[in-house]
């Protein structure tokens, strides 16, 4: 799954199983003619320069990340990508179609009408200092776009001279070869891999969201974020190391509890079956490990967890030995030889309707992202550019929101994105607050 060059300045190579499962899930937009999970970074920012002077310094920066990163320019054709060197022409045609410039919308306005687009765009708010990044999810994960910001950033505040032509060196494998996942697999991997997959499909339906509305004209993403300040950000690390356990499994925890709390009412309470999303870039090839040089590309996987939801401290152990899987070399490897048929396999499931009867999952997906300064510098240019807001999410189309928490200058951020067709603003700021409330009080955590 290597790129080629057929022909000069003419690069190609197959999608591998994890783009191609996001592919699939971002048809599932198409209706609306919007793709799910579309991948949102969000930054607003402080410096020296007019608006105008910003505008262009914007634009040469994202020229500039065309030539680090050209798989933002890359185009799908079928279940491949191409590349291709540009003419000047063609870089002035891709420049208009993909940088931006809103002088009409504010941020709210512009994330309530995304634009279906089959190529990233970065989208700049003069009035306000804003920035939005938008891209389909097969072609990058949340890491790699907030890399990619980090990139762009960096370029605005210290620009350098660009020339095309020789980019295709700094294109991006995708994970499968980045991590060699075999792609031949034995009979013995193929049957593990599909009985991964029947540890989420057997243990249907779990706990989840109950539908506040179904309003079939709206089908508008919406967020709704909680921020811990930065001693309670401080105080739920200390308490987590103290018990053993990593923040992602105590958020989850919590967000469990705060699930049974909404479904105490109902026998299929008692189980949770989700996804959790894992980080992949410890198993890739070294090359690959720094997503600075690697951002545009989606080094991840998906796991199936099911278990019979208790109080906190019994979710809590269920998580952390869920998450804590792939630390056991033995599991890894047995992960890492199945992947490519179990990712094939959740694509085709993608595809399936569910059995008859069966409620659409409305659980939230929890994405822990860990601390997102490794990723982000924040500030740029001996301070002359200074990141002042930060915060990733996606549009989702479906019942399952994507529930993201992770830690930014000291500070923990609970971020939940949902489609208004099915819930109500108040109920997901309450029910977000409810899940950071029993995170604080099982943590013996003061919020302020």
């Amino acid at each position: 799954m290597s790129w080629r060059e057929n022909t000069p300045g003419h690069f190609e190579r197959p999608l591998d199983s994890i783009e191609l499962f996001l592919k699939s899930a971002g048809e599932k937009g198409a209706t609306y003619n919007k793709d799910n999970w579309t991948v949102r970074a969000y930054a607003k920012f402080s410096g020296g320069r007019s608006a105008d002077d910003t505008k262009a310094a914007l634009k040469h920066a994202w020229k500039t990340l065309r030539y680090l990163q050209p798989q933002i320019a890359a185009s799908l054709h079928g279940d491949s990508i191409h590349y291709d060197v540009p003419q000047p022409a063609i870089l002035e045609s891709w420049m208009i179609k993909t940088f931006l410039v809103e002088t009409v919308l504010t941020i709210d306005e512009l994330l309530a009408s995304p634009r279906r687009s089959s190529l990233p765009t970065l989208h700049y708010l003069p009035k306000t200092s804003e920035i939005l990044f938008c891209s389909s999810h097969w072609r990058i994960d949340a890491i790699g776009a907030t890399s990619l910001v980090n990139l762009l950033f960096r370029s605005l505040a210290e620009p350098s001279p660009i020339s095309f032509g020789d980019e295709g060196k700094n294109l991006s494998s995708g994970r499968d070869e980045a991590a060699r996942i075999p792609q031949d697999v034995s009979q013995e991997d193929d049957d593990a891999a599909t009985s991964l997959l029947m540890e989420y499909t057997t243990n249907l339906p779990s706990l989840g969201l109950p539908i506040q509305l179904v309003n079939e004209i709206t089908s508008i993403s919406s967020r709704v974020k909680s921020i811990l300040p930065r001693t309670a950000t401080f105080s739920v690390v200390a308490a987590c190391k103290r018990k053993g356990i990593d923040v992602t499994s105590a958020v989850h925890a919590a967000l469990i509890v705060a699930l049974q709390e909404l479904n105490s009412d109902l026998s299929s309470a008692e189980r949770y079956t989700s996804w959790g999303i894992f980080n992949y870039r410890p198993f890739i090839d070294p090359g690959y490990t720094n997503p600075a040089a690697h951002s545009v590309a989606v080094m991840q996987c998906s796991l199936p967890i099911s278990f019979i939801a208790s109080d906190f401290q019994e979710n809590t152990f269920s998580l952390q030995s869920f998450y804590s899987q792939l630390h056991n070399p033995f599991n890894s490897a047995a992960l890492h030889g199945m992947l490519a048929p179990y990712t094939r396999k959740c694509a085709a499931m993608m595809n399936q309707p569910l059995p008859r009867g069966m409620p659409q999952p409305t659980e939230p997906l929890v994405h822990g992202l860990g601390v997102l300064d490794r990723y982000l510098e924040g500030k740029y240019g001996q301070d002359a550019v200074e990141i002042t807001d930060f915060w990733l999410g996606g549009i989702v189309l479906t019942r399952q929101p994507l529930f993201y928490v992770w830690t930014w200058q000291g500070k923990m951020t609970l971020s939940m994105c949902y489609n208004e067709q099915y819930y109500t603003v108040g109920f997901m700021i309450s029910f977000i607050e409810r899940v950071v409330g029993v995170l604080l009080e099982e943590l013996n955590v003061e919020r302020q």
